[in-house]
């Protein structure tokens, strides 16, 4: 009888636990709404040259651009599913106010996969400054980086099929 009453509470508490649970873990506010793509937003000295490097030697198209005095301080360019954005330092603390100015940064590497790095080498090989070549890592990829006219690193990879 007693190990019953015994068996009982513990059945309660293993079903108290597992309501508390479900209702605490089983609904998330995080799933009531999807997250559909990232535009890094890169802040530039000169969002026209900027824009020209990606337009030309990357094959990405301009979507918008905005002037200010002939001075180009906002881009937005696309290839396929990748999108990116330049904007100036002036331009940005006009957008947020209160922040302090910023200066472009190599410490930034943006990754682009591919289906093809290898036509994506040959187009930039010799026209800018490559700062790995095309290599199969230790995880199966060809990837190779360059450096963008800022200073941005940009890898390009292929996962290994």
């Amino acid at each position: 009888m007693k190990h019953r009453h015994l068996f009982k509470k513990i059945s309660f508490l293993i079903l108290l636990a597992a309501l508390v649970s479900a209702f605490a873990f089983g609904r998330s506010e995080v799933n009531d709404f999807e997250l559909i793509s990232v535009i890094p937003q890169l802040v530039v000295r000169d969002v026209a040259s900027a824009a020209t490097f990606y337009q030309e030697r990357l094959g990405f198209e301009i979507l918008q651009r905005e002037k200010e005095n002939d001075v180009m301080n906002y881009a937005l360019l696309r290839s396929g599913n990748i999108m990116i954005a330049f904007q100036t330092d002036r331009k940005l603390r006009e957008d947020f106010p209160g922040l302090r100015p910023s200066k472009p940064t190599n410490n930034v590497n943006l990754i682009f996969r591919s289906n093809n790095v290898k036509a994506i080498y040959d187009k930039v090989k010799g026209r800018t400054e490559i700062i790995k070549e095309l290599q199969t890592t230790f995880y199966g990829a060809s990837e190779f980086s360059l450096r963008d006219p800022n200073g941005y690193i940009l890898t390009f990879a292929q996962l290994a099929d």
